[in-house]
């Protein structure tokens, strides 16, 4: 039996915007590369000053998921490194 695994790295633009970079891979090629899949997995970063925190994550999931694949954990959304120094130096 052969395993499929797919992992979708992206991240957040502006206002839960998907970067232009992804757009194409999103809509056109996602879905076909999708369909041998069993199993996949979606991370990535974005700002919390959003009110559409990781957005792009979420969409991803949610595109992968119409072709009955599995994602058997949560996604994984990071805080950009900028801002968590950022974070971090406002406390000291």
């Amino acid at each position: 039996m052969m395993l499929m695994l797919f992992i979708v790295a992206t991240y957040t633009y502006g206002e839960g915007d998907l970067p232009e970079e992804m757009e194409e891979f999103f809509s056109k090629k996602l879905v076909r590369r999708i369909i041998l899949v069993k199993i996949y997995g979606v991370i990535g970063t974005g700002d919390t000053i959003y009110d559409e925190y990781c957005a792009c994550v979420d969409q991803f999931n949610e595109q992968i998921a119409k072709t009955g694949a599995t994602n058997p954990t949560e996604n994984l959304k990071k805080l950009k490194l900028k801002l968590i120094l950022t974070k971090i130096f406002e406390k000291y």
